[in-house]
This record gives C-alpha cells, sequence and structure tokens, in this order.
C-alpha cells in the first residue's frame, strides 16, 4: 500500500458510517487534489510561459477521460499528481532562488511524493537531476555550495520517508510493500503453470514482450489520447515551435523539464508492464502531467508568449532567436499558424470534455458494480464477529462494519507471502 493516501482516508473514513457516502468523501477529496494539483501547475507556468499556453496545454491532462477516471476511482492518483506538481514547483524556484529552504522544500516534496506513491520515485528522480543540471548551469562558479544544497535536499527526502520504512521493516521484516509484488506474483505463476512447469527464467522474455507491446500500443490509451491523435499532435506541435518559435531560457529550461519527466514516465511504463505485468490507468498520471506541460512549453514558443524571463538578455538566447528568425514564417502567414495552434488544441479539449462525460456515466469495469452490491447485503446475511475476506477488499470494507481481510495481498504481507508459497493462509 501506499502510507500517505492511507493517512489521508482513515480521518476522513472515520467521519461517516460504513455506507456510499464514505466512498463519495472519497471521490470528493480526489476531485478537490486532482483541482489542487492543476492550479499549483497553472501557477507555477503561467508567470513563466503565459496564460493561453497553459490553459491549452495543461487541459489535455486535466479534462481527459484517462485523468477524470483517475481522479474518480478512490485510488491515490490524485494525491500523487498535487505532490508531483508541488514537487516541480519547488525544483523551479530551486533553480531560480538556489537557498537552504528551497533545498528543504525539494526534499520534502521528495520524500513525500514517494509516500504517495513509491513508484514516482522514478519522478523524484527526474525533478532532482534536473535541477541540479540546470542550477549548476546558471550558477556555473557555485559547485560547492550547490553540493551542499543537494546534501540538504537528499538527507531531508531520506528524513522524511524513513520513519515508514523503519516501520515495514519493525512490522513486517521488510521495507518494501506488499503491494509491489502480489499481482504480478499471481500472473507469474498462471504464465509458469500454464506452460507446464516453465524455469523462472522464461519470465524474461516473457517480459519482454509485454512491455515492447505495451510501449506501442497501451501507452496511447493511458494517456488519454489515441495513438494518431497523440502523435499528430506532437508532431504538429514541434513542427511548428521548431520553424516558428520564439523561445527563452525559461522556455527551454521547463522544456528540458518535461522531456525528463517524460523519459521516467516511458521507464515507469516498462517497469510496470514488462516486470509486474500489470500497468494501471491511474499508474500514469503524473506522466499524462509532464506530456500537457511539454504541450504547454511548446504552445508558448509558437505563441511568442510568456512572462518572466522570455526575453533572455544572455547573447547566446539572442543569437539563438535570430537565427529562428530568419527561418520563421511572419506577418500574416505566423498569424495563420498560431490561430490553427489554439483552434486545433481548442477542439482535442472539447472532445476530451465529451468523452470525459461518457467516462463517468458508466462504470470503469463490469464488475464494479456488482462487488458494491455483494457489499452492500454483507451486514444482512453475517453474524456479530464474523470476519469478510475478500479481493478488492477497499469496496467491502467502504460498506461494511464487519472486520475485512484483504486476501490478494495488496495490504496484506502474510497474503503475499502465502500467494507466493501456494499455501493456504486461512482454513
Amino acid at each position: 500500500y501506499h502510507p500517505l493516501w492511507a493517512a489521508l482516508l482513515t480521518p476522513v473514513v472515520g467521519l461517516v458510517e460504513p455506507s456510499m457516502a464514505a466512498i463519495r468523501l472519497t471521490v470528493l477529496l480526489q476531485a478537490l487534489m486532482s483541482g489542487a494539483a492543476f492550479l499549483v501547475l497553472a501557477r507555477m507556468l503561467v508567470p513563466r510561459i503565459g496564460t493561453w499556453p497553459v490553459a491549452l496545454g495543461l487541459g489535455l491532462w486535466w479534462l481527459s477521460p484517462a485523468s477524470i477516471t483517475a481522479a474518480s476511482t478512490g485510488v491515490e492518483a490524485s494525491l500523487v499528481s498535487l505532490c508531483v506538481a508541488l514537487l516541480l514547483a519547488a525544483a523551479v524556484h530551486f533553480v531560480e532562488r538556489p537557498s537552504t529552504s528551497w533545498a528543504l522544500a525539494l526534499g520534502a516534496m521528495g520524500g513525500i511524493t514517494f509516500l504517495a506513491r513509491s513508484d514516482a520515485a522514478l519522478a523524484v528522480i527526474a525533478a532532482g537531476l534536473w535541477a541540479a543540471v540546470s542550477a549548476s548551469r546558471r550558477n556555473p562558479e557555485c559547485h560547492r555550495w550547490l553540493m551542499r544544497y543537494f546534501g540538504v535536499v537528499v538527507l531531508t527526502g531520506s528524513t522524511v520517508v524513513a520513519p515508514w520504512r523503519f516501520w515495514n521493516l519493525d512490522r513486517f521484516g521488510t521495507i518494501e510493500q506488499s503491494s509491489t509484488w502480489a499481482r504480478p506474483a499471481v500472473l507469474w505463476e498462471l504464465v509458469l503453470t500454464s506452460r507446464s512447469g516453465a524455469p523462472r527464467s522464461a519470465l524474461f522474455p516473457e517480459g519482454i514482450a509485454r512491455a515492447l507491446t505495451f510501449l506501442g500500443d497501451g501507452l496511447y490509451e493511458t494517456l488519454g489520447l489515441s495513438r494518431l491523435l497523440l502523435v499528430a499532435l506532437g508532431v504538429g506541435l514541434g513542427v511548428a515551435a521548431a520553424i516558428a518559435g520564439r523561445w527563452s531560457s525559461t522556455m527551454r529550461s521547463l522544456g528540458w523539464l518535461a522531456a525528463s519527466l517524460l523519459v521516467a514516465g516511458v521507464l515507469l511504463a516498462g517497469f510496470h508492464a514488462g516486470v509486474r505485468w500489470f500497468p494501471r490507468v491511474y499508474y500514469f498520471e503524473w506522466l499524462r502531467m509532464a506530456l500537457s506541460m511539454g504541450a504547454a512549453v511548446l504552445v508558448a514558443a509558437i505563441l511568442g508568449s510568456g512572462g518572466r524571463g522570455v526575453r533572455s538578455s544572455r547573447p547566446s538566447d539572442q543569437q539563438a532567436n535570430i537565427r529562428l528568425g530568419r527561418l520563421a514564417p511572419t506577418g500574416r502567414t505566423l498569424q495563420v499558424l498560431r490561430t490553427t495552434t489554439c483552434w486545433l488544441l481548442g477542439v482535442v479539449l472539447v472532445w476530451n470534455v465529451g468523452a470525459s462525460v461518457l467516462t463517468l456515466t458508466r462504470p470503469g469495469a463490469e464488475w464494479q458494480p456488482s462487488m458494491v452490491a455483494a457489499a452492500e447485503r454483507l451486514d444482512d446475511l453475517m453474524t456479530d464477529g464474523e470476519r469478510a475476506v475478500s479481493f478488492n477488499s477497499g469496496y467491502i470494507g467502504y460498506l461494511t462494519d464487519h472486520p475485512v481481510t484483504n486476501v490478494d495481498g495488496v495490504v496484506n504481507n502474510a497474503a503475499a507471502e502465502a500467494l507466493r508459497n501456494r499455501c493456504l493462509l486461512y482454513t
């Protein structure tokens, strides 16, 4: 399990009796966090690249059916997106104004983001490396105190994470949460069994094939856009920005930050598809955020908009803008290109809104309504003192007064160990 989301839900669910109201409170909390993530990222980007690029770019993420789904399923996706947004804001402020306070903030947000979802460590690493490289380039003569600041970042992040790690070690004998391998272990065993007890080495080529298949096909669906539309948007915005873009040092820096997160997101997709064999839409919320941030930067370059730092005083930036200016369209052609960019993105956003509305009218999976219906009848069918044992135990836990024991191993280390060893835990 991911401890920060569990810690936040405990008092929220405790406010009401087990009922649909508990689920609605959880979804409301998710929605508020999703909105807060949008506002944090927008507040960081608008002064640097302008309002319209941020509205058009971030809308690709925040209004997409995939993100609407992730923000209404009772899981930690919205919390992770909020934490990553705060992490990026801290990284940008640290690069612009290196100080001990911003180093503490960056380290703390790195640790908190990890506690929100452990695989978000890839986003933390990407943001940290970007901050280190960017701060060093902006202050080439100050490597010594920059190293000291990054020592503060690492120490602070480790301090935030350490209590949970030590608690896991004390309670379960491991610093690793059971949710990492519980379901993948079942999938691995099913494959090996279907192949007449093949050796575990047979899982390696299977994992490579699954990762390549997902990266070539499934990832597009998790990003919330069709493959054709995503490629067309990426190529179109990239070519337009390369030809007509008016780039500043701020835009390029934010572009590199988005690119770093995208690389980390692809690694995340490869890990979940090729190692865990269990990629889910809500795992990739911060990847969708990074994609939209990159789109916002490209739109800003095309529109020539921006806030602080758009017109750089550095000679290298001025020369780059002059070289691009010789190739760039001017006058009416440039205006048509900019207008077309805005209209096309506007059409995509309208399509996103329509698709998201349809998404909210139907359950994410066909079995979910029956799971809820079964949970609502439990109290009538069970006597006092009886315990419910369930896969997907979150559904049951929200809707019954009886104790619920998780048996898929996601939040039960003993069940995860029993699954790995193919033995009975409860008889």
